[in-house]
């Protein structure tokens, strides 16, 4: 479970996005959307037909990585990333297919089974 500290710090990060490092975030983006696509092939599973659960969700990062998703359900504990979260789902009009949580992993609902499910850069948090 995330600290205090930690979920003022990406609060933080959610009003003020970081502009290092952005060579290292644009590979990292490459090789998520390139594992999304991997897994989704390796399933024969297409996007169109897929509901999608994202832990540790943040500010929506990989909303595009799964646009045209039937369903996103994103789980965090910063809402002021949830906040972004949801600009970015407007700005891809992904609004009515989005759906948040401000919470633990852990605490997340019930929901119907997914078909795929992300925790980009998060699984320290949970052990």
């Amino acid at each position: 479970m995330q600290t205090t500290s930690s979920i003022t710090h990406y609060n933080h990060v959610a009003r003020h996005p970081p502009t290092t490092c952005v060579l290292m975030r644009r590979c990292h983006n490459k090789v998520k959307a390139n594992i999304i696509h991997i897994a989704l092939q390796y399933m024969q599973l297409d996007i169109r037909r897929c509901h999608v659960i994202d832990l540790a969700c943040g500010r929506g990062g990989d909303l595009g990585k799964v646009q045209g998703c039937l369903s996103y359900t994103g789980a965090d504990l910063a809402v002021h990333a949830l906040d972004e979260l949801k600009r970015r789902a407007s700005e891809l009009r992904m609004t009515d297919q989005v759906t948040t949580y401000h919470c633990d992993a852990s605490q997340l609902p019930s929901t119907s089974p997914a078909h795929l499910m992300l925790c980009n850069f998060a699984l320290h948090y949970f052990c």
